[in-house]
């Protein structure tokens, strides 16, 4: 997931520096990915498509706050020394970026009375359903 995200913020530093013809469909992010679900939908809805340049400011914010989730849940996990058993949720290793992204939409889809709520607690309850841990 890391060699992902560098290629994303590489890409984007390397995508604003070389003017680009047709100018994108999606403007820069006006409101923080991490303020509701709304906005982690509008954000992340094109993050699961063919890749399209139109799409990559928005597609890097979605995967690099994603990362940037996960990657806290672990190192929490990991400083606290957590047992298996009271991790808040147990993703298997081999779960991608895109699919952490789709699970966490469908579940502010499925719950759209929920939708304002900060992204975080949003996709923490998207994977503590998908990813509980064992017993």
């Amino acid at each position: 997931m890391l060699l992902l995200l560098r290629f994303c913020l590489s890409y984007l530093l390397l995508s604003s520096l070389i003017p680009i013809s047709e100018a994108p469909e999606t403007s820069p992010p006006s409101q923080s990915i991490s303020a509701s679900g709304n906005n982690f939908l509008e954000i992340c809805k094109h993050v699961d498509e063919e890749p399209d340049v139109r799409y990559t400011l928005n597609n890097g914010v979605c995967l690099g706050w994603l990362q940037g989730y996960i990657e806290g849940l672990t190192v929490s996990d990991e400083f606290h020394q957590t047992p298996a058993d009271k991790k808040m949720t147990c993703p298997p290793a081999e779960v991608t970026a895109i699919q952490f992204v789709r699970i966490i939409k469908k579940y502010i889809d499925e719950h759209p009375e929920r939708a304002h709520v900060g992204t975080r607690y949003l996709a923490s309850e998207a994977l503590i359903r998908a990813f509980p841990c064992g017993k």
